[in-house]
C-alpha cells in the first residue's frame, strides 16, 4: 500500500515554492495523502534532502539548471521529474537607472540570495559569463522583504534572483520608488552559453498596473521550475502529484499561457513514466474517484481477488469432473480385470 502521508521541501516562508507546496497540501488531501510542506533555504537544500533518506522528504521543487553544473551533477541520481511547472525570470533590480549589463554593477553591494539557493547559482554563474568575480563585488546574501527595504535605503545596490512574478519580493520592488528593473543586453550570448535560459518578452506595464512596471517592453531571462521526486515513491503517488500539478499550474501566469504548464520538455532529471502517463491521458478513473487508499483495495479486487475468484470456480468444476473420470476410469479398469478372470 502507498503512504498516505508526504513531505514536500518547498523553499522560504512566503517564496512561491512554499506557496506552491501549500496549496499542493490543500490539493493532494482530496486524494486522501496528508502532505506537509516543509520550509527550507531554497533548490539546493531541496536537493540535498530528496537524496538523503534520513530527511523523509519524498517531493521538492527545484529551480532550473542547479543540477547541470559540474558540481552538482551528483545529486541527480535516484530522482524523476513529475513536471515543469512554472516560469522564473532572472530579476536584476538596482537603484541605478538604465543598467544593461552585470559589469555595471562592478564594485557594488549586491544580494544574489544564500548559499545553496538556486537564485545565488544563476547569479553567480552570469558573473563568471562576464568575467566579474567575488572580489569585484560585495555580496549579501539574503533576498527577502527585509533586503526589499534595504534596497530602498540604499544600503544595498542591487538584487540578482529568481522568482515567479507573483512572489512577494517581486511585487514588493516593483511598487518601490527609486528602484529599477534592469534589462540586460546580450542576453543571446547568455542563453548560448546557459542553456537552461531563455529569453521572454514582458510589455510595458504587464507587471504592474499601478507602477506601470516595466516602464518600456523588456526581454527578461527566464528559467523554469520543476516537481521532483525520489525514484522510489510509489507509483501512485507520482501520478495523484501529476493529477495535483495539472490543477494548479495550468492556468495562464503573467509570462506563460494557459495549459503550457505543467509539461516535460527539456527536464534536467528522468522524468517519471507515471506522470508522463497522466500528462498525456489524465489519471486513471478508480484513484480520481475513489482516493489513494479506496483505490488501492479496488485494485487488488480487480487484478487479485477476481483471479482467484475465477480460478476457484475453475477448479470447483475440473476437480469433481476429474474425480468422476478417475472413478469411471478405475470401475472400467475393475470390470476389464473381473472378465479376464471368468475367461481364464
Amino acid at each position: 500500500m502507498p503512504s498516505t502521508e508526504l513531505s514536500i521541501s518547498s523553499g522560504g516562508v512566503g517564496g512561491m515554492y512554499h506557496i506552491h507546496a501549500q496549496n499542493y497540501v490543500r490539493v493532494m488531501k482530496t486524494f486522501g495523502i496528508q502532505a506537509t510542506a516543509v520550509e527550507s533555504a531554497g533548490t539546493g537544500e531541496n536537493l540535498k534532502r530528496l537524496k538523503d533518506p534520513s530527511a523523509n522528504i519524498q517531493v521538492a521543487f527545484v529551480q532550473g539548471g542547479y543540477a547541470l553544473s559540474e558540481a552538482n551533477q551528483t545529486l541527480s541520481a535516484g530522482i524523476e521529474t513529475i513536471a515543469q511547472v512554472d516560469v522564473e525570470p532572472v530579476w536584476v533590480f538596482s537603484r541605478f537607472k538604465d543598467v544593461d549589463s552585470l559589469l555595471r554593477l562592478q564594485g557594488s553591494r549586491v544580494a544574489i540570495g544564500q548559499a545553496g539557493s538556486g537564485s545565488r547559482a544563476v547569479a553567480a554563474r552570469m558573473f563568471e559569463q562576464v568575467r566579474l568575480e567575488s572580489k569585484d563585488l560585495i555580496l549579501s546574501e539574503s533576498v527577502d522583504l527585509d533586503t526589499v527595504k534595504a534596497l530602498r535605503e540604499g544600503r544595498i545596490d542591487a538584487m540578482i534572483f529568481v522568482a515567479a512574478p507573483e512572489a512577494p519580493v517581486v511585487q514588493a520592488l516593483l511598487q518601490s520608488p527609486n528602484v529599477y528593473l534592469a534589462s540586460l543586453k546580450r542576453s543571446a550570448a547568455l542563453i548560448e552559453r546557459l542553456p537552461y535560459l531563455d529569453a521572454r518578452f514582458v510589455a510595458a506595464g504587464s507587471l504592474n498596473a499601478q507602477t506601470k512596471q516595466p516602464t518600456q517592453d523588456t526581454a527578461l531571462l527566464t528559467t523554469q521550475a520543476s516537481l521532483a521526486v525520489r525514484e522510489d515513491v510509489h507509483p501512485m503517488v507520482k501520478r495523484i502529484l501529476a493529477a495535483t500539478a495539472l490543477e494548479i499550474h495550468s492556468s495562464a501566469g503573467v509570462l506563460h499561457k494557459a495549459g503550457e504548464f505543467p509539461h516535460l520538455k527539456r527536464v534536467e532529471f528522468p522524468s517519471s513514466a507515471q506522470a508522463r502517463q497522466v500528462l498525456r491521458s489524465g489519471l486513471p478513473w478508480l484513484e480520481s474517484s475513489l482516493g489513494i487508499t479506496l483505490a488501492q483495495w479496488a485494485y487488488r479486487l480487480l487484478f487479485i481477488g477476481i483471479p482467484l475468484v475465477l480460478l476457484a470456480y475453475a477448479l470447483s468444476q475440473l476437480i469433481p469432473a476429474y474425480l468422476r473420470w478417475l472413478m469411471e476410469a478405475q470401475s472400467i479398469a475393475g470390470m476389464a480385470s473381473s472378465n479376464s478372470l471368468k475367461t481364464i
